[in-house]
Parts: C-alpha cells; sequence; structure tokens
C-alpha cells in the first residue's frame, strides 16, 4: 500500500486572513510594498518626525491585519529622496522612478503600479486624525492638463489604509478606478 505524503512550501492561508496577506502569500513575494518619494526638503528634522510616525502606523495597521505576523517582516516602504525632488511636479518624480527601475530594478511586490509622494501638506497631516499620502499613477501622463472633474493621475490615501486596503485592491483594479472623484481621502474601495 502506498501513502502520499504532502509537504507544504509556503504557510498554509488562513480563512480569516487579511486580503493583503493573502496578496503577499499566494504571490510568494520576498518583499512587499510601495516607494515613498520625499519632495519636501524645507525641515530635516520635520521629516524625520514624520517618517517615524508613518511607520509606526503602517506596522500598527499589519499589526491590527487579521494574520497580518505573517508578513510584517515582508514590508519594504523605501524612501527616495534626492534634494533635486525639492518641489518636483508628479512627471519628474514619475521619470525618477522609471530611471530607478531602470537601473537599479524594483521588487515584484513593490511592482505596483504607483509609488506614494511626500509634500509639505502630507506631512502637515500627519497631526490630522487622518493623515494621508499621495498615491502616484505611474501610468499616468502627468505631463497632460486634466480638467476639473477629471482623473487627475493621483488620489490622497489614508497612511492606516495604504498596507492593509490600497495594496490588496491594486491587484484587481487600476489607480483610476479606486480614485474617489469627490477628492475625498481614500480609505477603502467600498464606500
Amino acid at each position: 500500500m502506498a501513502y502520499l505524503s504532502l509537504k507544504r512550501t509556503k504557510p498554509a492561508l488562513q480563512r480569516n486572513d487579511d486580503p493583503v496577506v493573502e496578496v503577499v502569500e499566494r504571490s510568494g513575494f520576498d518583499d512587499f510594498g510601495f516607494m515613498v518619494f520625499r519632495t519636501d526638503y524645507s525641515n530635516a528634522q520635520r521629516w524625520e518626525q514624520w517618517d517615524k510616525k508613518f511607520h509606526q502606523r503602517l506596522d500598527a495597521s499589519l499589526e491590527r491585519a487579521s494574520g497580518g505576523k505573517k508578513i510584517e517582516e515582508k514590508c519594504l516602504i523605501p524612501n527616495y529622496e534626492d534634494d533635486d525632488l525639492d518641489s518636483a511636479d508628479y512627471h519628474k518624480i514619475q521619470r525618477v522612478f522609471k530611471g530607478f527601475w531602470d537601473s537599479e530594478g524594483v521588487p515584484p511586490g513593490l511592482d505596483t503600479g504607483i509609488c506614494l509622494v511626500v509634500d509639505t501638506l502630507a506631512m502637515e497631516s500627519m497631526t490630522s486624525d487622518k493623515p494621508w499620502v499621495y498615491a502616484l499613477d505611474l501610468k499616468f501622463d502627468h505631463r497632460i492638463q486634466v480638467p476639473v472633474g477629471q482623473y487627475p493621475g493621483y488620489f490622497r490615501v489614508a497612511v492606516d489604509s495604504i498596507l492593509t486596503e490600497l495594496y490588496p485592491m491594486l491587484t484587481a483594479m487600476s489607480p483610476r478606478q479606486l480614485w474617489p472623484s469627490d477628492n475625498r481621502i481614500w480609505e477603502s474601495a467600498v464606500h
């Protein structure tokens, strides 16, 4: 009589794992997350404080996620800092991202079609009840002038929703589809 022995190569997904956990585990990513582009260089100390709080909030969001402990070591949120990006427009950030992609490469788990952008307003929002950053669509033509009310190629996303809501939604929907046309801060695809 023969017996079949099965060995798991990946951790088993639990039925109640949050979508971000399912996406990372099913995809087999070594790393997942977003690149962050800094565009305000007016105060280094303020940036350091913002960055510390930003990462604390991201860590807390994964801790609250069901199964989040399984992927917390895989979370990678690199900051791209260059004084040449001080007050940079979105087209310049897009070009810099592409240059980085071409020269350094971006891990598959960070290839989401967007990057995060932090300017003065985003930094100031960290003291509010709902801090946010910009989600910048990297496939959008940021050279064009967009009429008011049409998709501008970016939107504000709540820091607490970046990993647990936005990241998994980008596997099913484009940034254009996720854009809240009423200009509210995006927290979830479910209104």
